[in-house]
């Protein structure tokens, strides 16, 4: 075999020649007003798991979520060497306690849910540990954050979260 019928060979294909093998399995939608997650299937929108119905739907679902999780990881070591080495802190399983993000949210929440503050308010911290602010489906830096009451609500909701500790 000459070299360039070996270096195709070798080559890994485009995301475009592996369409034909590939399997729609679900569609992940946010909904504009809330920021929250949809789930669709088919023809049909699911706002929670409990609406799904078909167990193989879910177990279907479930699996394609933990393969999404695999693929969504950062990249081994070897494969970033100038990015900072990781702390020697064991990862929490996803069954443990909830992190400051989620708990803050949940703070969040109910301060949406109390008219306090605006629906769809959510924090989400990237892989490389920056902050997102989220309002809806929009995104903001904690800098770019255009309300002084959000800015408020956010600040109150950390507190409350703070005191808790």
């Amino acid at each position: 075999m000459d070299e360039t019928k070996a270096s195709q060979a070798e080559a890994k294909p485009t995301p475009n020649e592996l369409r034909d093998d590939a399997t729609l399995i679900a569609k992940l939608l946010r909904d504009a007003q809330t920021g929250k997650l949809l789930v669709e299937i088919g023809d049909n929108r699911f706002a929670a798991s409990s609406e799904l119905g078909d167990p193989a739907l879910h177990t279907n679902l479930t699996t394609a979520a933990f393969d999404f999780m695999q693929w969504l990881k950062p990249p081994e070591k070897s494969e970033r060497e100038d990015q900072p080495k990781p702390s020697d802190e064991t990862p929490k399983p996803a069954s443990q306690a909830k992190s400051m993000i989620e708990e803050i949210n949940e703070i969040l929440e109910r301060k949406s849910d109390a008219g306090e503050a605006p629906l769809g308010l959510r924090l989400l911290e990237g892989v490389d540990g920056t902050l997102r602010i989220f309002i809806g489906v929009t995104s903001y830096s904690i800098e770019d954050l255009p309300d002084p009451q959000v800015r408020r609500v956010i600040k109150e909701a950390v507190a409350e979260w703070e005191a808790r500790q």
